[in-house]
């Protein structure tokens, strides 16, 4: 199987993690990102 066929399931299986979490652990989850990958 292609390689990427493979990223959008990745992506998509992020998402569904992040909509599984509650407000406080997205709201941190996005403080870590933005401190990866500043703005």
């Amino acid at each position: 199987m292609p390689k990427n066929q493979e990223q959008p399931e990745s992506i998509h299986n992020f998402a569904w993690k992040l909509r599984s979490l509650s407000t406080e652990e997205f709201d941190a989850t996005c403080l870590e990102i933005k401190k990866i990958h500043p703005l």
